[in-house]
């Protein structure tokens, strides 16, 4: 419901009562027989470099600058003592303390100021209220503002906080919250006994006027923001909080779930395996006679369908609770193992870890019945015992959890069932999960008829870690509605299993800074204004655009929006320019709408291997570029270790291959494939690689000829194959000399087309191996009429090529080697 409060109730009596009104109306709670409210400060004294301790006639409250963009505020009732949770949600150790000391502090009778570079933080004193002023915005001014001061209902047991809310604010986080990540106009629960609202619920939120707060609490609450002004109410009788502040006056979301994450714990990486498909149905649970049996007919269903499985949860037939004994489990390990799947099993919070197999997969079932602050608990030390008595990497799944479950478990994005309704409700679900703090989290693939398998099972081939469900129903399998419902869900899963060494790349990526691999558009389009409204589509990295079709029967989609910058459709190549909105984009059973942004670097493996076999450590990648445009420059980090163990962790066993895209000449593109960083003790010796370069992104400018051999597509994608594998210290670099083109700036780039616009010039590209950076002077220069001075024996004539041709050029070839190898 919607509660309307006006600015000018300031008289102490009329603002009690309207907190009361609010409390009970708004919140849904009891009515408060008993309140204590911060009232007017009596002092503020500096206890030391950026920690300040205010006091009023009913409160103390310690105000921390832990950095200059973090401050921790703690206020409780006169006389108590200062507390922290037992088990702990915030973990950061360490904070920058560049620019503590020069915090600067000033008081008058009316208010204290504490100043750093980015932030004016003030403390009105009759009554004692907060606000933060940001100064590097484009127009400083006020960005947070509480209205009242801190309530602490003695007798109700619960702490309330009043925060001013613009009218063009809006509101994120709150954890996994069903069917909506922004909360302007809504009341949300904060509690794990909040049924399937609140799926995995934090006690964090964020405001896009560029600060986020985290309640550093285990009580259940309830955050209304039906208003303009902000109620946030925990079940506790002290303000315990975490302020973070955006010090680049850019509102910028990412560094506000990056700054919450540091302080409650980022997730490690996970094995390799978990970013291929699963199965967590609680496999054996379809078995009618003893507890392997079911399991092993499941793995043998996904060998005998060709469909590659990388990891299973078991459970016994009789559904208790998806509880399996040990030495049942170690059966159904054995059958696994031998199909070349990793087992794991299901776990109450109260259950050990798997020490008898060496399995470090495991789901944690929590009961609404057990609290939050043991849920944390269990699942950390569920993690830490994997850790211990197998010395890999555990993948714990999570049904429901609280702030910092991140550090220990994905968490599952559940939804009620497998209708169309449903998947419609888990696509702004799965947004807000990373807004929440959980930057991974796994989804389960199902559906009632083949139609919504299809369309499930595409949506979430676009999600952090996938499995197949089926709520335990033995029906529910990527082949078990036929033709042609079964090669459509081959067709994503080979997707899927393609893009491990960019999901991967992704997740590594988010340990590293707490971003999110499934981001809402805004996310990564913040001044575009369209995008907040584009809640039925989101980002997969800030490379692919997904739209999941909702709708039963339909065929079309209407209304995508693309956010500003240029755009290719996936299956098309066509190239469009944002902000627009489509018509009605043609999206028949086995199409998914799915735009690459221009500048996007995606490496995959070149070939997946089907029926249980996984890729090889070694095995060839595509690099796929989509080129910047003109005048930019374009990245990507393509991440790898052992793929199981903690060495990556423990001993910095892991290696980074920076790939980069460079298209600020208006006359080249230079793509380069730099060397290897880093090292592990399982990394290959060498590795081949392919860049396809896809056109249409830089449409209309066209390529002249080639000194190495190429494929050109129908599509307009340009193909070339190193011709040797390289080694860890070997870069490559790629020359795509652009000839310009007189064609329409928009261009829908398919079949002859693409021809038509191609042999409008010539296309020039030089592939450099040089066995020392000193040669690289010495190396005779391609020619800008498309010719090239031949080297080492390598030469031949040029040509342009149409599609589906190769061409051979003038050129020559040198091994460059790293110099500090």
């Amino acid at each position: 419901m919607g509660f309307t409060l006006t600015k000018d109730l300031t008289a102490p009596f009329m603002r009690l009562a309207v907190l009361r009104v609010f409390l009970a109306a708004a919140a849904g709670v009891a009515t408060p027989v008993q309140a204590i409210s911060a009232s007017d400060v009596t002092a503020v004294v500096q206890v030391s470099p950026g920690t300040f301790e205010i006091d009023t006639a009913s409160t103390w409250t310690r105000l921390s600058f832990l950095q200059t963009d973090v401050i921790h505020i703690h206020t409780i009732p006169i006389n108590q003592n200062f507390s922290a949770p037992d088990f702990p949600i915030a973990v950061q150790s360490s904070f920058s303390q560049t620019g503590i000391e020069e915090i600067a502090f000033s008081q008058n009778a009316s208010t204290a100021v504490f100043s750093t570079d980015a932030h004016d933080i003030v403390v009105r004193k009759k009554p004692m209220t907060l606000s933060i002023n940001c100064k590097t915005q484009a127009v400083p001014g006020t960005i947070l503002r509480e209205v009242w001061p801190i309530n602490i209902d003695v007798s109700g047991g619960t702490t309330t906080q009043y925060i001013s809310q613009d009218a063009d604010e809006q509101i994120f986080g709150g954890g996994i919250q069903a069917g909506y990540f922004t909360h302007k106009q809504r009341t949300i629960q904060i509690s794990v006994n909040a049924s399937d609202t609140a799926i995995t619920p934090a006690s964090f939120f964020m405001s896009s006027n560029g600060y986020a707060i985290f309640r550093n609490t285990y009580a259940p609450g309830i955050y209304s923001f039906q208003s303009q002004v902000t109620a946030l109410q925990h079940s506790d009788k002290e303000y315990n909080a975490y302020v973070f502040l955006d010090a680049s006056g850019q509102r910028s979301l990412k560094s506000l779930i990056s700054a919450y994450t540091a302080l409650t714990g980022r997730p490690d990486l996970p094995p390799q395996s978990a970013f291929e498909l699963g199965d967590a149905r609680c496999a054996t649970a379809v078995s009618t006679t003893n507890a392997t049996s079911g399991g092993t007919s499941i793995l043998q269903g996904y060998k005998a369908n060709n469909v590659s499985l990388s990891w299973a949860i078991a459970n016994d037939d009789g559904g208790a609770g998806c509880a399996l004994s040990d030495a049942s489990f170690a059966r159904f390990a054995a059958d696994a193992a031998s199909a070349n799947v990793s087992a794991g099993l299901v776990l109450p919070p109260a259950r050990p870890p798997p020490s008898f197999s060496g399995s470090p997969i495991a789901r944690l079932n929590m009961s609404p019945n057990i609290s939050a602050e043991l849920d944390l608990q269990a699942c950390v030390q569920l993690h830490d015992g994997i850790e211990t008595n197998t010395s890999s990497r555990p993948l714990v799944l999570l049904n429901s959890g609280w702030s910092g479950i991140q550090r220990c478990a994905i968490p599952l994005a559940r939804r009620p069932n497998a209708t169309f309704a449903a998947l419609e409700l888990q696509i702004p679900t799965i947004q807000g999960a990373g807004l929440g703090g959980f930057s991974l989290f796994a989804t389960e693939v199902d559906g009632v008829d083949g139609e919504s398998y299809v369309r499930d099972l595409q949506f979430k081939t676009f999600t952090p870690v996938v499995s197949i469900s089926g709520e335990n129903n033995a029906s529910r399998f990527p082949w078990s509605f036929g033709e042609p419902y079964t090669s459509i869900n081959k067709k994503y899963l080979s997707l899927r299993a393609s893009l491990t060494p960019y999901i991967y790349s992704l997740a590594y990526q988010a340990t590293q800074t707490g971003v999110p691999i499934v981001r809402p558009i805004f996310l990564e389009f913040p001044d575009d204004v369209g995008s907040l409204n584009a809640t039925n589509q989101f980002m997969f990295g800030s490379e692919y655009l997904v739209v999941p079709v909702g709708v039963q029967g339909s065929v079309t989609v209407d209304g995508i929006y693309l956010p500003s910058g240029v755009w290719v459709d996936f299956w098309s190549n066509t190239k469009y320019s944002g902000p627009a909105k489509l018509g009605s984009y043609h999206a028949p059973l086995d199409t998914i709408p799915l735009f690459v942004k221009s500048g996007s670097i995606i490496p995959q493996y070149a070939s997946v291997p089907q029926g249980g076999q996984k890729p090889a450590p070694d095995s060839p990648l595509v690099i796929n570029v989509y080129p910047p445009q003109t005048g930019h420059i374009s990245t990507f980090t393509l991440y790898s270790d052992d793929r199981t163990s903690i060495a990556h962790q423990k001993s910095s066993a892991y290696a980074t291959q920076l790939i980069t895209a460079d298209n600020s000449a208006a006359d080249r593109l230079v793509i380069i494939i730099n060397p290897v960083t880093g090292s592990y003790p399982s990394q290959p010796p060498t590795r081949a690689f392919t860049v396809a370069v896809h056109l249409a992104a830089v449409a209309p400018q066209t390529l002249a000829a080639a000194s190495l051999p190429y494929t050109l597509d129908a599509a307009g994608i340009a193909t070339f194959v190193l011709p040797r594998a390289l080694l860890p210290d070997q870069d490559a670099t790629i020359e795509l000399f652009w000839t310009a083109s007189a064609a329409p700036s928009k261009v829908n780039v398919v079949g002859a087309v693409l021809v038509s616009i191609i042999i409008l010039g010539a296309l020039v590209v030089m592939l450099l191996f040089d066995k020392a950076r000193e040669h690289a002077a010495a190396a005779p220069p391609p020619l800008r009429d498309g010719t090239a001075v031949a080297a080492n024996g390598v030469g031949g004539g040029g040509g342009s090529g149409g599609a589906a041709a190769a061409a051979k050029g003038n050129g020559y070839l040198e091994i460059r080697e790293d110099d500090a190898a």
